[in-house]
């Protein structure tokens, strides 16, 4: 099977491309009814990972590809409460916000059981749910995790591109008041580590994420790894 992914460059500069249009191509050993057979078979997929590996991007795309609804967690989080993630948590601090988290969790979680079409999804989460224990519970008694793993500095570039363009660092990292970039990667090495390892024994099925410079290469790819995995599928 061959995902071709076509996109449109946002109106500013900073704004990312956006995924338009997805065309699946269907191999001999690849038909219709197989790709049918394993969405009616499978579980929710539930995609973790550290911040900015990818999650939201590669889970719009799977979506599309298998025509399951999609939920990004921290945009019903948005949604519900008015305010971003980021000053969520600054105003709200952590308790405050694992709680949104919790409930955006289980919003989404009704809306999917709700819908008569598929009851089924692809739910991308925020970089931090590994740390809360009641959402992932949920989201583990009603999907498979999917951890998307990418390497330590392209994430870390990712941050720092990030904090040039919104001006500030994610919290975990600002609170240790860094001074250069080097100071950045030193601190962020310790989380990036912790995080990884987390992750990994959470998940029920570990990707290493395709990062490379071609955007619709590695989403496509990203995607026939996940979809690789799923029962009675074969590319």
């Amino acid at each position: 099977m061959r995902i071709s992914i076509k996109t449109t460059k946002g109106r500013k500069q900073k704004e990312r491309s956006i995924i338009t249009s997805i065309t699946i191509e269907y191999s001999n050993q690849c038909t219709v009814s197989s790709l049918f057979d394993t969405i009616i078979s499978m579980k929710n997929i539930i995609l973790t990972g550290i911040k900015h590996s990818g999650k939201s991007t590669v889970g719009k795309a799977l979506a599309a590809a298998a025509s399951l609804y999609f939920y990004d967690v921290d945009a019903v989080i948005e949604e519900t409460e008015k305010i971003s993630v980021r000053s969520l948590y600054t105003e709200q601090g952590e308790a405050g916000f694992k709680k949104a988290e919790y409930q955006a969790v289980i919003k989404i979680l009704t809306l999917i059981e709700n819908n008569q079409q598929s009851g089924k999804a692809v739910i991308s989460t925020g970089g931090g749910i590994c740390a809360n224990d009641k959402a992932l519970s949920l989201l583990r008694e009603n999907g498979i995790l999917v951890f998307l793993d990418v390497s330590e500095e392209v994430s870390v570039s990712r941050i720092i591109e990030n904090s040039k363009r919104s001006g500030s660092y994610p919290a975990y990292i600002s609170r240790h008041n860094p001074e250069t970039e080097e100071d950045v990667r030193r601190i962020y090495h310790t989380f990036y580590t912790e995080r990884v390892s987390l992750y990994k024994k959470l998940a029920d099925i570990s990707i290493e994420a395709d990062t490379g410079s071609d955007y619709h290469a590695s989403v496509q790819e990203n995607c026939r790894k996940i979809l690789s995995y799923l029962p009675n599928h074969s590319i």
